[in-house]
C-alpha cells in the first residue's frame, strides 16, 4: 500500500521514487509540514552507475561532479593532483602539504 502522501498529527510521509526498497528501515520520510528535504535519510541510488547515497544531496553532488567519467574539476596548488570534489582538494592539501588553505578556491 504504497501512497503517495499519508498524514498523521500534522506530519506528512512522502514516498521518494528514487529511494532504493529495503535499504533504510524507513520506506518513507517524516517531515512536519511536507515539502522535499535532501537532508533526510533514506537511501538513494544513481540511474546511471548504481552507486548508493544516504542522502539526496550525496546522490546530487556525485552526478554533478563525479558520474559519467567526468574529469577531476579542482586543482591542488602545490602539486599536479586534481580531485573531483572541493573538500577532497582541501583534505589532500592538509594532510600531503601540511597546508591548511583558509581562502576558497575555484
Amino acid at each position: 500500500d504504497s501512497q503517495d502522501e499519508l498524514s498523521e498529527e500534522g506530519y506528512e510521509y512522502y514516498s521518494d521514487p528514487l529511494h532504493i526498497e529495503g535499504c533504510s528501515r524507513r520506506k518513507t520520510t517524516r517531515r512536519r509540514g511536507g515539502g522535499n528535504d535532501s537532508n533526510s535519510p533514506g537511501c538513494y541510488k544513481c540511474s546511471r552507475c548504481g552507486k548508493s547515497y544516504r542522502y539526496l544531496r550525496g546522490l546530487t553532488r556525485h552526478q554533478q561532479f563525479q558520474c559519467g567519467g567526468k574529469e577531476p574539476q579542482f586543482q591542488c596548488p602545490l602539486c599536479p593532483k586534481r580531485t573531483t570534489l572541493k573538500d577532497n582538494m582541501y583534505k589532500h592539501v592538509a594532510l600531503k602539504h601540511n597546508v591548511s588553505l583558509t581562502a576558497k578556491l575555484g
